[in-house]
């Protein structure tokens, strides 16, 4: 009788230490967050392994998950992040690139100099309205929020060029 009461007792206490599901803990059924990316980014077609987005849940009235950190890897971007348990209540994603842990910018400047590469100065986003929690990646649409301006300068005055400038451009 000691035995069983004494594997009640300790039955119990494991059960109350369990802790409360969260958005990092899986619900039951819960899936992880997939995100399939369309997009031409500047230095590809695609976005590449190991490429991360800060990605939003916005559902409700309320904020499921913010600026949550996916990683790209077998054409999609994923991470720790599952669904919400309400299959049925629809919500909005947010997306953007590059990842920052402070949140998407609220100003963002490029490179002066982009001859090393263009990464660091592509900045693009997306937003997916009506999204319900799925087991398949949801589609969601990138786009550049700014223009890549490529200038070959054909120098044929014989002087020599010190300095070009671009001003006032606009899509």
């Amino acid at each position: 009788m000691k035995k069983v009461f004494l594997s009640a007792l300790v039955l119990a206490a494991a059960v109350a230490c369990e802790k409360e599901p969260g958005i990092d803990s899986p619900v039951s059924g819960g899936d992880v967050v997939m995100i399939s990316p369309v997009i031409t980014k500047v230095t590809d077609v695609n976005f590449e392994d190991g490429d991360e987005i800060g990605l939003s849940i916005y559902k409700g009235d309320a904020y499921y998950a913010e600026n949550r950190l996916l990683s790209f890897g077998d054409g999609v971007f994923s991470g720790s992040l599952v669904w919400y348990a309400e299959a049925a209540e629809p919500s909005v994603l947010t997306a953007y690139y590059p990842y920052s842990e402070a949140g998407m910018p609220e100003s963002f400047s490029v490179e002066a100099d982009q001859t090393a590469g263009y990464e660091a100065s592509d900045l693009v986003a997306g937003v997916k309205e009506d999204v319900t929690p799925t087991a398949m990646a949801v589609t969601m649409e990138f786009r550049h929020l700014l223009s890549k301006i490529l200038l070959n300068i054909d120098n044929r005055s014989g002087s020599e060029i010190s300095a070009v400038r671009l001003s006032g451009s606009r899509l």
